[in-house]
């Protein structure tokens, strides 16, 4: 998910919302996804925000093969693992 761009939604909230845009992805932890807007590598710092998986919604635009984008809805629950054994558990479904 690293350097893909990410909209989020709060979970908790009885208002309706819609998705609001938070930049691109930086990194991953096992609770975090910390994001920036700035495009500038020398201001990234000044814009990183943290957001906790738990507590939000998350929409992912990712490249498809026809040179277009699909979105992505990913509920935070189901990316609460370390992004490196997340691969593993799927080769283990799958198998």
């Amino acid at each position: 998910m690293i350097g893909l761009p990410a909209w989020i939604k709060h979970k908790f909230k009885t208002q309706s919302q819609e998705f609001t845009a938070i930049g691109t992805v930086l990194d991953e932890t096992y609770n975090l996804i910390i994001t920036s807007t700035c495009d500038n590598l020398k201001d990234y710092q000044k814009n990183i925000k943290k957001y906790v998986k738990s507590q939000y919604m998350f929409r992912f635009k990712v490249p498809n093969n026809a040179n277009g984008f699909n979105s992505i809805e990913v509920d935070g629950e189901n990316l609460l693992k370390c992004p490196e054994n997340r691969i593993k558990q799927i080769r283990k479904i799958r198998m």
